[in-house]
């Protein structure tokens, strides 16, 4: 009976602990309604979508953790965010992270921005814009 017990008691110490564990790989929720969705990785083209599908402008701004001109445009656009409030939603992609979009938007060169309005693609910028010329292409797409 003692050893019943102890047999039992192990099955369950390993299930629970089996049922707690994640894999390493397992993906993790894209945050579809943040403002700013900083880290978003391994998105498919269905949830990509889903994000760029939005009443308001949606800009996407495709970047890597080593890109220098990159890491200067994250500023402007927050301060741009906050400018704008909920007229605009800006989500960065890490390029390396998200190597099916890249391969899907053939992209070669970062920084790159995508301009949705009602979700179509209606324009991109490809390198580091000036903030005038950031803020006149919002002020466009917001008209």
């Amino acid at each position: 009976m003692i050893l019943h017990k102890r047999i039992l008691l192990f099955v369950f110490t390993i299930f629970t602990f089996c049922a707690c564990m994640q894999p390493k790989n397992a993906k993790k929720e894209v945050p579809v309604e943040n403002e700013i969705a900083d880290k978003t990785s391994n998105l498919t083209i269905a949830q990509f979508n889903v994000l760029a599908a939005s009443q308001t402008i949606v800009i996407i701004d495709f970047n890597a953790v080593w890109c220098g001109p990159c890491k200067r445009l994250s500023p402007m656009l927050e301060q741009l965010k906050k400018e704008y409030g909920n007229k605009i939603k800006v989500i960065k992609i890490d390029v390396d992270e998200n190597e099916i979009l890249s391969q899907h938007f053939q992209i070669a060169s970062i920084p790159l921005l995508h301009f949705y309005k009602d979700g179509k693609l209606v324009n991109q910028l490809l390198g580091l814009p000036d903030k005038k010329e950031l803020k006149m292409e919002i002020e466009n797409l917001v008209k």
